[in-house]
């Protein structure tokens, strides 16, 4: 009888992280093209591409329970995915792609200079301002 709980249990803890895994392969796969034709990857650079692309996915899934429960740290745990993932974008990136990624970080510093100064006109608080750059991710 103990085994069969066991074995049930063991089952049941299986599937649970199965399924909190799962993960959309034609986004993974829709983001893989785009960011290979934005940079224009090389056949060694594509799977490699693949590979992080799988893991934001996977990464963006496994918080989205904090998305109602703890929205400040999902937007937080968020933040820090998109930063790994940039980390790891920039160590398989050539001299010439670098480029493009570096005016990739200007265009969102630009982006998010332009709320903050839009918030700080509003009259925003800090926190507002905060939580609003979050939400940038």
């Amino acid at each position: 009888m103990k085994k069969i709980v066991l074995s049930l249990s063991f089952c049941l803890a299986v599937l649970a992280l199965s399924a909190q895994a799962t993960i959309d392969q034609q986004a993974v796969q829709q983001a893989t093209d785009e960011l290979t034709a934005l940079y224009q990857l090389d056949a060694q650079q594509t799977p490699k591409m693949q590979i992080i692309q799988e893991r934001l996915f996977r990464n963006l899934a496994e918080i989205e329970v904090l998305k109602d429960q703890q929205p400040i740290l999902y937007l937080e745990k968020k933040k820090n995915i998109r930063r790994g993932m940039e980390a790891s974008i920039k160590m398989m990136l050539t001299t010439d792609q670098m480029a493009i990624f570096n005016q990739q970080l200007v265009e969102r510093r630009k982006k998010e200079s332009d709320k903050i100064k839009n918030l700080k006109a509003e009259g925003a608080s800090k926190e507002a301002i905060q939580m609003a750059l979050l939400e940038i991710e």
